[in-house]
């Protein structure tokens, strides 16, 4: 198999490649299964930095119920 002849490093290139690969030659047949109304480019730029800021905010603003909010022991 030409995998374990490639090095570690070398391999996620071929990896990245592989997937490009793909991506190039299904990309154009993808369609949406429903009717939606079309966006520019601009617009789902913005609203994806939106979203993002949103995001932020909140986890800013609301407490976090993970480690950070334990107490250590010591």
């Amino acid at each position: 198999m030409l995998i374990r002849f490639i090095a570690p490093a070398r391999l996620g290139q071929v990896k990245t490649r592989a997937r490009a690969v793909v991506v190039s030659v299904f990309l154009p047949r993808l369609r949406e299964t429903r009717l939606v109304r079309p966006i520019s480019p601009t617009a789902l730029a913005i609203r994806v930095i939106r979203a993002n800021i949103v995001a932020e905010w909140l986890f800013e603003l609301l407490p976090s119920r993970g480690r950070a909010t334990k107490k250590r022991e010591g």
